[in-house]
């Protein structure tokens, strides 16, 4: 009866948990702050559908810690939107200062040089010789990456960074051009790189160009949007597997994405790990040595991921296997997990503060986005690395500090 008891409470508060998110949904969506940088959406709104619900269809048939992680995890996220809800009603915009313009030469020049580059890394892995002659580079495009890895993600980054500070000198008027821009950078970072998000990376330029110029999603435009995620995700995989064929049946294996990663994914991870294969934080020091180029260190770890699909014991072409982010600390950290997720969360609002400041510079709220942008916590601290680099090339570039 005990064990019946915890069960139904347990699912009571998910339950209430989804009820709270979804009258969220359409209080930010009045007040014109949902936007695509929001910790409501990256953090709150994400753990509903890549926890929460496949939770739900599994429960109680799944591994204890990841029962313990999920409860955990939901008591944490509704104290933390209770504490910020004032926060994320702010509404913000950003403008790029019109002494900053005299720069955009060298930012154009910039934008090419790094648009060569990348063209030439696609050239010299076979991901885009392969792309266009419709060739399966599924394999390919991981084994790509590893030869090049952190010489393509400074200009790959970049780029991102500087076309966005172009568009933001620009009024709505200007979001026909703006579209299409994105649309162009989307689909060269897929040619180039064979990763789907590289047409993400497009399409969440021109997301930030629109809240910043305009406002944030109503909550049927932010609906619309995910959707089209899986659409997009569906056809870019028959297009990288070298199958049209495939599309449609690609396209729906997306849109279960998140139940279908949780079966294959979280549960068989959470179940080989238990309670004594804790990883002690080792794949945060594999994001530290990121920086570190390979031709330096032949022996540098490879993606953390690739640990956990050996672990599982997966053999499959591609890429390796993740998890959600409680889970993901709950890997690293086990059972005390939960400090370091309230942590993390404390970080992100740390950072989503300084974006809807408008009275701070332009420079720092830019830095911030992108960095909010990145991901879970081993992908922000690599990608932080990767930025400081940029940053430092453009200081050196543009001969004067903090400038992009």
């Amino acid at each position: 009866l005990h064990v019946i008891f915890a069960h139904q409470h347990m699912e009571l508060l998910l339950y209430s948990y989804i009820i709270i998110i979804v009258y969220l949904l359409f209080k930010y969506s009045k007040s014109k702050t949902l936007y695509i940088f929001s910790p409501y959406i990256i953090i709150y709104l994400n753990f509903v559908f890549n926890d929460i619900v496949p939770f739900l269809l599994f429960y109680p048939d799944i591994p204890e810690n990841l029962q313990y992680t999920t409860f955990t995890a939901t008591v944490i996220n509704l104290l933390f939107l209770y504490a910020f809800r004032k926060q994320m009603l702010i509404q913000t915009t950003l403008d790029i200062p019109s002494f900053s313009i005299k720069l955009n030469r060298k930012r154009k020049i910039i934008i090419c040089c790094f648009a060569l580059f990348l063209f030439c890394a696609g050239m010299m892995s076979g991901v885009l010789t392969n792309l266009l002659k419709g060739n399966d580079i599924e394999d390919l495009r991981r084994t790509s990456e590893i030869g090049l890895g952190i010489v393509r993600d400074i200009p790959m980054l970049g780029i991102q960074i500087v076309m966005l500070v172009l568009f933001l000198q620009k009024s709505w008027n200007f979001y026909r051009s703006i579209a299409f821009y994105s649309f162009c950078l989307g689909a060269f970072l897929f040619l180039t790189t064979g990763n789907k998000g590289g047409v993400l990376v497009g399409a969440t330029l021109f997301l930030l160009f629109f809240h910043f110029k305009k406002r944030g999603f109503k909550w049927y435009e932010y609906i619309a949007y995910y959707l089209a995620i899986p659409l997009a995700a569906g056809t870019l995989q028959g297009i990288r597997g070298g199958d049209l064929t495939l599309i449609a049946s690609q396209i729906a294996v997306f849109f279960s994405y998140p139940i279908l990663l949780y079966q294959a994914n979280s549960i068989p991870i959470m179940n080989s790990v238990g309670t004594e294969n804790i990883f002690f934080g080792e794949e945060y020091y594999v994001g530290l040595v990121k920086i570190i180029p390979r031709f330096l260190w032949s022996d540098k770890p490879l993606a953390f991921d690739y640990k956990l699909k050996e672990l599982v014991g997966y053999d499959f072409d591609g890429g390796g296997i993740y998890t959600t982010l409680s889970n993901d600390l709950y890997i690293n950290f086990g059972y005390s997990y939960f400090i370091f997720y309230i942590l993390w969360l404390l970080f992100v609002h740390y950072i989503y503060g300084i974006i809807i400041d408008s009275k701070r510079n332009y420079y720092s709220r830019i830095i911030a986005l992108f960095i909010i942008l990145m991901g879970g916590i081993a992908s922000t601290i690599g990608s932080c690395e990767i930025l400081l680099l940029f940053l430092l090339f453009m200081m050196l570039y543009y001969s004067r500090i903090k400038t992009l």
